[in-house]
This record gives structure tokens, sequence and C-alpha cells, in this order.
């Protein structure tokens, strides 16, 4: 295959010339978003070399790795994070803030973990100081919202519950139903508390019965009872 028709080496070229619509023309082609040119240089550093953050965000999407190792003999063996992210500056922060949101939701933590085989990490080759505290407050930022996002989730999930529960009161209440335990079983919880239909389940096979409210019969109706009891006798 000539070099102007190998979709990789196409998709290469696109990448340096910043030109998203034809990364985006080959990468639906075939070309590989993890292929290496020129020996060891990864597409994805190449993107973030040229500060393009659309494109670094579309290789990522399409599956380039930044955690693969690229091992050439008698030189360093760098991931493409530590490649690229040396050649990030300040004024163009937000090829870091893909990289790191990319991090963090794959739950790789790169950044401080991953070394090379000189043990320096990403967080190492972050040459400026202030890119150094933008990354700490961003991943802060990150931990915050997804700690934030579990809470509402468990809020969500109770507030289920408690409609359940009402719900399942109520249904027995309209069909007169009530609870009494059995002497042998230890004390169980009202029918007013249950989560759901399981926990009824659960309380029949543990001896919790429920039945019907008997009505209660007005002094009249008791008396007329009598005295068809009495008149039957006689």
């Amino acid at each position: 295959m000539r070099f102007d028709e190998d979709p990789n080496e196409r998709l290469s070229t696109a990448i340096m010339c910043r030109d998203f619509n034809r990364v985006k023309k080959w990468l639906n082609k075939g070309a590989d978003p993890n292929y290496c040119f020129g020996r060891s240089n990864a597409l994805i550093i190449c993107a973030i070399f040229y500060n393009s953050p659309p494109i670094v965000s579309l290789l990522l999407e399409k599956g380039a790795e930044i955690n693969m190792m690229v091992i050439e003999p008698g030189k360093i063996s760098d991931s493409p994070l530590h490649g690229g992210i040396s050649s990030v500056r300040p004024e163009n922060h937000e090829v870091l803030d893909i990289l790191v949101i990319h991090d963090f939701e794959k739950g790789y933590n790169l950044f401080k973990t991953q070394k090379n085989s000189y043990g320096s990490t990403p967080y190492d080759r972050i040459m400026d100081k202030s890119l150094r505290i933008h990354y700490d407050d961003l991943l802060c930022k990150l931990e915050q919202d997804k700690c934030e996002l579990e809470q509402q989730k468990q809020e969500l999930e109770r507030q289920k519950q408690e409609a359940e529960k009402d719900k399942l009161s109520s249904c027995l209440k309209q069909n007169g139903f009530t609870t009494c335990v059995n002497e042998n079983t230890s004390p169980s919880p009202s029918p007013s508390v249950a989560k759901n239909h399981t926990d009824f389940c659960s309380w029949f096979r543990h001896g919790v019965l429920f039945s019907r409210q008997k009505e209660k019969k007005s002094p009249v109706t008791q008396d007329v009872e009598l005295s068809r009891s009495t008149l039957s006798t006689k």
C-alpha cells in the first residue's frame, strides 16, 4: 500500500494539519486511533502537541489509549500521556482538562501512578507550576461532583423506597389488613415500614400473618343478635 493510501498515515497528516473533519473521516474509514508513526509517536501525542482539543476528544472517543506504554529499545518507555503532557502550556490547558476528565472517568489515576522506565509520572512532566495547581483544583472538583452525584442517587433511592412503602401501607389499610406475629417468632416490623413485596414474602416465611380486622358491631346489632339467640334456644 502506498503511503498516501494508508488510512493511518492519512490520519496522522490530518492531525498535524489540525483538520478535524479529515481526522473524523479517516477514523470512520477504519484508521487506528492508537497508531504510532515515526517509530514511537502515538497520534494522541501529536494531537496534544498541536493543541487540538476537539481532535484529542475525538481520538479518546474512538478508543485512543493514554495508558499504553510505547517501548523502544535503548530509549525511555513512555505512555502517550507522558509524551504529550509536557507540551501543554497554561494558555492551552483545555487539552489538560480533557485528559484529566478522561483519566478520572476511566478510574485510571494515571497522572500520579503510571511510571515510565525512569520512574517518572505524567504529573512530574507537567512543567508549569500553575498547571499543576489547575490539575489539583480540577481533580478536587471532579471528586466533589462525584460525591454529590452519589448523594443525589441515594436520596432518590430513599424517596423511591418511601413511595413504595406508603403505597403498600395504603393498600393494606384499604383492604382492612393488619398484622399479628406468632408467639414463637421474634418481633417483626409493621407492614407500614415495608419497602417492597419482597419484605412481605420474607415476613410470611418468618411467621408474620396478615388478617382482616373484625368489623365492630354496634350495641343495637349486638342486642338483636342476642335476642335471636335467646329465641332459638327456647
